[in-house]
């Protein structure tokens, strides 16, 4: 499950209403800042920054069940950044411009990749050694 905030705003009340839906429907687990080290910043593409519509938070945040990603929460408007009118033209214009935009795809690329894929990149980082070994 994404769920991403398009409020703008820090601590707002679709924000509230969230974390508190999330804390009925998960009440052993709690939302985290997914650590820079899970496989979800490096899917397909390396992911430092967060970029949305807006840029409120440096990072994203979830529920994990070990490993895994249950529930992803992001409060940049992630989709704000990808919105196009009829005509194709972009509906918002960014603070960062072209390269917020670009984090924001990318963001949202490594989020189906892991979606269809789960952790297989975490494994892809030992190839270099796999394949000195293999001689």
């Amino acid at each position: 499950l994404w769920v991403d905030n398009n409020e703008g705003v820090l601590g707002g009340p679709f924000d509230r209403s969230v974390r508190r839906m999330l804390a009925r429907l998960f009440p052993a687990e709690s939302v985290q800042t997914i650590k820079s080290q899970h496989v979800l910043h490096k899917t397909f593409y390396l992911v430092d920054r967060f970029a949305g519509r807006v840029l409120l938070k440096p990072y994203v945040e979830g529920i994990l069940q070990g490993k895994r990603v249950m529930v992803l929460y992001t409060s940049n408007d992630m989709a704000g950044a990808y919105e196009r009118d009829n005509f194709g033209n972009w509906l918002h214009v960014l603070q960062g411009g072209k390269r917020q935009r670009e984090m924001a795809f990318r963001f949202g690329i490594n989020v189906i990749m892991y979606a269809l894929c789960l952790d297989y990149k975490g494994d892809q980082v030992h190839i270099p050694f796999i394949l000195q070994r293999r001689d």
